[in-house]
């Protein structure tokens, strides 16, 4: 026994050597995959902008009748206040400046924004003011507010501070969610068609998620007829 222990022990004790090697580095490639993985899934973590700050406006321009006579909000929903966002100053520092999208096709939102902004110290005055709408009023706004920051958020090269639901349009209820096949959004001076379906939460209180697609700029010469003001007034400041 002794004899074969010593002729067997070197050989076994080298194989075990190479073994124990091969699956301690095993065991570091799996605690690896498994880390980047992990991290692949991990949802994208949004930083919020310092320049998002939002008012309660109410837009004079904006014919609670004629957008009633065409199908549009009612009366009441026309003249309600609206959310306006407050763009960077120019030369103002700001986050990287997000791929641009593609015209005409639908987008995703990758996470809620609007939450997130009115819970910023600065916006609790406008949070404020939400609360004391028409429900389906305020509704409204928080959706037209998230499709504010979703464009800013995934379309470059537009800078949105007003969006208009029912611009060309009426929007509809359907079930949890509000559409706007003919809303309108402001940017750098224009107007521009969107369109989107806004799905709510499910104590009705927040935007869940929310699916848009832009379109293209709206003529100068039909925003009178579609009361679009050539400058939406910006109570925050800046121009």
């Amino acid at each position: 026994m002794l004899a074969f222990i010593g002729r067997c022990s070197p050989a076994w004790d080298r194989d075990a050597l190479v073994l124990a090697g091969l699956l301690s580095a095993l065991l570091h490639l799996v605690l690896l995959l498994n880390w980047l993985i992990l991290h692949r899934q991990a949802p994208a973590q949004n930083p919020r902008s310092p320049e998002t700050e939002v008012a309660l406006v109410s837009p004079p321009t904006v014919d609670a009748g004629k957008a009633s006579a065409a199908g549009g909000a009612p009366a009441s929903r026309a003249a309600a206040p609206e959310l306006q966002v407050r763009l960077p100053a120019p030369g103002a520092p700001s986050a990287a400046k997000p791929p641009e999208g593609r015209i005409g096709d639908w987008a995703q939102s990758r996470s809620v924004l609007s939450s997130l902004a009115l819970a910023d110290p600065r916006n609790r005055k406008a949070a404020e003011s939400l609360k004391h709408l028409e429900q389906e009023t305020r509704l409204q706004q928080l959706c037209d507010f998230e499709a504010i920051l979703q464009i800013n958020r995934q379309y470059g090269q537009y800078a949105v501070d007003f969006v208009i639901a029912y611009a060309t349009g009426a929007t509809i209820r359907r079930g949890d969610a509000i559409v706007a096949n003919g809303a309108a959004f402001h940017s750098n001076g224009r107007w521009y068609n969107l369109a989107f379906e806004c799905q709510l939460s499910a104590n009705q209180r927040d935007v869940a998620r929310l699916k848009f697609k832009l379109g293209d700029a709206i003529p100068e010469e039909r925003w009178a007829d579609l009361n679009l003001p050539k400058a939406p007034a910006n109570p925050l400041g800046g121009d």
